[in-house]
């Protein structure tokens, strides 16, 4: 999808229930294609959004769901966080290791025995 000047932001109902809201739209995007139209390029309007249909459950459902899904998307968020970290280490370390300028002592403690 593409974006122009005609940006939408969702959320639940009283600025809560992120983690369903985002996922009942994910779950939104192929039939958000389909009913969107336009000239030039496919738009998705207020109407196109009015025209899904989305299961909408009980407070105490989505509560709930929210609360099991919460420590998940946070488990995500850390290790993503982590991998750009060590992205970014391996990236400033390899260069060096490779060029000779930076050393390791004893690398083969490093490396996992042969069977």
């Amino acid at each position: 999808m593409a974006m122009n000047q005609s940006c939408y932001g969702l959320r639940g109902k009283n600025d809560t229930y992120g983690y369903y809201t985002y996922f009942a739209t994910r779950e939104s995007v192929a039939s958000l294609k389909q009913h969107a139209h336009g000239s030039v390029f496919d738009t998705i309007t207020r109407e196109t959004l009015a025209s899904i249909s989305v299961i909408y459950p009980t407070y105490k459902l989505i509560q709930a769901y929210e609360t099991i899904v919460h420590p998940y998307l946070e488990r995500i968020h850390v290790s993503l966080h982590e991998l750009d970290s060590l992205t970014t280490l391996r990236n400033i370390l390899l260069p060096k290791l490779i060029s000779g300028d930076l050393r390791v002592p004893d690398p083969e403690r490093f490396m996992e025995p042969h069977l």
